[in-house]
């Protein structure tokens, strides 16, 4: 979900199977969206602008036995055009404190896909601005790879860059 954002389960007939899944606490504390229910309430903090959360999953590297949630947009505090990824695992339905970052080509622009390439950590994302139709000036699809993780809150990782594999305008 990208306004928590949380990490939702649901059935294919469209049931919430397990509540909502927050991202764990970091250095800066809770990591909320200014659309969160605590935020609105004026209880919590936003770190992230409303709607920037998880807007896609991919499975995780090596067996696939884990998801990479990637954030939509990026975190107060990080590094402009730095955009987070983070590693669940639903066997233990906890998020494994393992996460990546992401640079985008240009801190105005949002991730919107991730999609996993192969076994050895190699991922597309789709990667553009805000603007539709006419109006568009970036939407490419690039490939990188994860690089190494973090672990729990420990440095933050390299960010990895994209190198663009489709122009879509």
């Amino acid at each position: 979900d990208e306004m928590g954002p949380w990490l939702l389960h649901f059935s294919p007939d469209g049931e919430l199977l397990a509540p909502p899944v927050e991202l764990p606490e970091d250095a800066g504390g809770a990591l909320r969206s200014a659309s969160h229910p605590q935020v609105l309430a004026g209880r919590a903090r936003a770190r992230l602008r409303s709607s920037r959360g998880f807007e896609s999953l991919a499975t995780g590297p090596g067996e696939g036995a884990t998801l990479l949630a990637m954030l939509e947009g990026g975190v107060e505090g990080d590094p402009p055009g730095v955009l987070r990824i983070y590693e669940f695992d639903p066997a233990r339905a906890a998020w494994t404190g393992r996460r990546w970052q992401y640079r985008l080509q240009d801190p105005a622009h949002l991730a919107s896909e991730l999609a996993r390439l192969d076994a050895d950590g190699h991922y597309l994302v789709l990667e553009r601005d805000e603007l539709q139709g006419d109006a568009a000036r970036f939407k490419q699809v690039l490939g990188f790879a994860l690089g190494r993780a973090a672990q729990d809150d420990a440095a933050a990782p390299a960010a990895a860059t994209g190198r663009a594999v489709v122009d879509l305008l």
